[in-house]
């Protein structure tokens, strides 16, 4: 059986990227009964934070 969501949640899991173009996390979450998909971008800050952008 595949994990379901729960409303409000999500998962992002690792992209084997083909290319720099793609996302570095694919995955979904679960808003209003509806399975969105979802990526991010792995960043860094000038001041050399690391963060996600989508």
């Amino acid at each position: 059986m595949a994990y379901e969501h729960k409303e409000g949640q999500g998962s992002l899991f690792k992209n084997e990227k083909a290319n720099d173009r793609q996302p570095d996390y694919k995955g979904t979450i679960v808003i209003g009964g509806v399975t969105y998909e979802v990526a991010a971008w792995e960043k860094t800050s000038q001041r050399g934070t690391k963060f996600f952008n989508s």
